[in-house]
C-alpha cells in the first residue's frame, strides 16, 4: 500500500482530484474536501480496508483506517475476472470512488462503493464536517443506489437484494454534521394481489400501510404478541382522480404517480420534491407539476380526514 502511495502522482491542477491506479491499488488523490490538504485515499491491503493518507514534507501519513473496501473492476478487465462479484448489481464500476456534496455545505462526501452482502453494490459516506481534521464513516449507507440529496434531505436506499420483493427509502436531514433518521418510505410487491406502501416517521409510533386497490386503503399497523404478528386497524380510504379537463394526454394510470407524491408528502411531512428522482420510473419533475391537477377525496378517522384532505380552494371573485 505505501509503495503504491509513492508512485501516486499529485494532480498538476491545483485543488485537483484524481483516481489512479498505482500497483493495482484504487488511489484517490488530491485536494479531495477542497481544504487545501493533499490527501490520498487507497485500499489497505492485508487490513481489508480502506487508508486516508496525508502528504507532509514530502511523505505520506497514514490518519485513518476504516473497514470498507472498495469494490471495482479496472479498465480493461471484464466481469468475469471476478467471480465474487457476479451477483453484484449493478455491476462495479472502474472507479470506486466518487465526490459528490450531500448535505450543501460546499465540502464534498465521499462515496465507497463495496460489496453489500454478495448481492448488491454499496456506497459507504465518508464526510469530513467543517472545523474537523479528520473525516469519518457514516453509520448510514446506501445499497444499490447511490445517495441522494433532494430538497433538503439525504436519501438512502435498501432492498430485497437479488429478489425483487421490496424496496425502501430512508429520508434523513443534517444535525450538527450528522445525518438523523426522519422517515421511511417501504414499497413492497411480495404478494401483487396485495402490494403497498408503508410510511414509518420517527416522530411518531404509527405505522401506516397503504394498499394499492380500488382506491388507496390505508390500514394502521397493530404491533402484537410475537406469536401473532400484526393486526391492522382501518384508517382511511382515499380516491384520487383528475379533476375535470385536467387530464394529461397520455395518461394511463390515472394519476397513480401523483398519487404516490401526494400520499407521501402527507403521510411524512416531507415535501414531495425530496421524493427521489424518478416516481414509477417516470422522472419526478414530469411528475410534481401534474400535482396540482388531481382530485383527492377522503373517508376515514377524523384524523385521516384532517390530514389527507386537500386545501380548500378559495373561489375567486
Amino acid at each position: 500500500m505505501m509503495d503504491a502511495l509513492g508512485k501516486a502522482r499529485l494532480p498538476a491542477a491545483a485543488k485537483g482530484v484524481e483516481f489512479q491506479v498505482c500497483d493495482g491499488y484504487a488511489v484517490l488523490i488530491g485536494d479531495c474536501f477542497a481544504d487545501g490538504r493533499s490527501l490520498a485515499f487507497v485500499e489497505a491491503s492485508g487490513l481489508a480496508g480502506l487508508a486516508l493518507a496525508a502528504r507532509a514534507e514530502g511523505k505520506w501519513e497514514i490518519l485513518s483506517i476504516w473497514n470498507v473496501v472498495p469494490v471495482w473492476i479496472p479498465k480493461g478487465r471484464e466481469e468475469e475476472d471476478f467471480p465474487e462479484y457476479y451477483n453484484i448489481h449493478p455491476k462495479p464500476p472502474e472507479n470506486p470512488y466518487k465526490l459528490v456534496d450531500l448535505d450543501g455545505d460546499r465540502v464534498p462526501e465521499l462515496l465507497v462503493n463495496f460489496n453489500d452482502d454478495g448481492y448488491s453494490l454499496g456506497y459507504a459516506i465518508i464526510k469530513l464536517s467543517k472545523g474537523e481534521a479528520l473525516p469519518k464513516l457514516l453509520d448510514v449507507f446506501s445499497s444499490r443506489y447511490p445517495p441522494q440529496a433532494r430538497a433538503g434531505y439525504f436519501l438512502t436506499f435498501r432492498d430485497s437484494k437479488r429478489k425483487s420483493w421490496w424496496g425502501e427509502t430512508n429520508y434523513h436531514r443534517w444535525e450538527k454534521g450528522l445525518p438523523v433518521h426522519v422517515a421511511t418510505w417501504h414499497d413492497d410487491a411480495y404478494d401483487p394481489e396485495n402490494d403497498y406502501w408503508q410510511v414509518t416517521r420517527d416522530d411518531s409510533d404509527i405505522v401506516l400501510r397503504i394498499y394499492h386497490r380500488e382506491g388507496f386503503e390505508i390500514k394502521e399497523m397493530i404491533a402484537t404478541p410475537k406469536d401473532d404478528g400484526e393486526t391492522q386497524k382501518a384508517y382511511a380510504t382515499v380516491k384520487v382522480d383528475w379533476k375535470p379537463g385536467q387530464r394529461p394526454s397520455g395518461d394511463d394510470m390515472g394519476g397513480f404517480e401523483e398519487a404516490e407524491l401526494y400520499l407521501f408528502e402527507k403521510l411524512t411531512g416531507i415535501p414531495a420534491a425530496a421524493f427521489n428522482d424518478t416516481v414509477n420510473g417516470k422522472p419526478i419533475d414530469e411528475v410534481l407539476p401534474l400535482m396540482k391537477r388531481i382530485r383527492v377525496r377522503v373517508t376515514g378517522s377524523e384524523d385521516a380526514v384532517r390530514k389527507l384532505s386537500q386545501p380548500v380552494e378559495k373561489k375567486r371573485k
